[in-house]
């Protein structure tokens, strides 16, 4: 009966534990600069390295046929509270914040499911590059929007 009551409490304890509080430094394989070019426009995103507990970031979309930047977003990794959460301040939007809901070695994601859209922003290590999407509930359709990022010079 003691086991029984042990390995309850044990999966109630992961049930409610907060989510993974994490350190900025695990994510070293996020700096640096990416790329993606596609349908006419070219994204970038560049991350600095984990300093002053967070990593801090820079995205811009620029349309190519007129070189005219579309629009920009400052975004930041941090660990209020103890829990890695990703910040966005988007250009011309209210900015909104993503707690870290899993993470590994080489993927991680945040999620707010109270937020408009999206409510997950996800990235992933690649063997060539960085894959980020960021995915939600739009007029009740999910929809999920890819970025495949090339490594690229700042």
């Amino acid at each position: 009966m003691e086991f029984k009551s042990i390995a309850v409490a044990a999966v109630l304890t992961l049930l409610t534990a907060p989510a993974h509080a994490g350190s900025v430094t695990e994510l070293t394989w996020l700096t640096g600069c990416w790329v993606q070019k596609a349908m006419g426009v070219t994204l970038e995103e560049t991350w600095l390295a984990p300093s002053g507990g967070a990593l801090l970031g820079v995205g811009r979309t620029v349309r190519d046929a007129d070189n005219a930047l579309r629009n920009y977003e400052f975004m930041k990794i941090d660990s209020p509270d103890g829990v890695l959460t990703f910040t966005a301040d988007p250009s011309g939007q209210e900015g909104a914040s993503f707690p870290v809901k899993t993470q590994t070695a080489d993927e991680i994601v945040f999620e707010q499911s109270g937020h408009d859209f999206p409510q997950r922003v996800v990235y992933r290590k690649g063997t060539n590059g960085l894959h980020a999407h960021i995915e939600g509930v739009i007029d009740g359709q999910t929809k999920t929007i890819n970025f495949d990022y090339e490594r690229c010079q700042p």
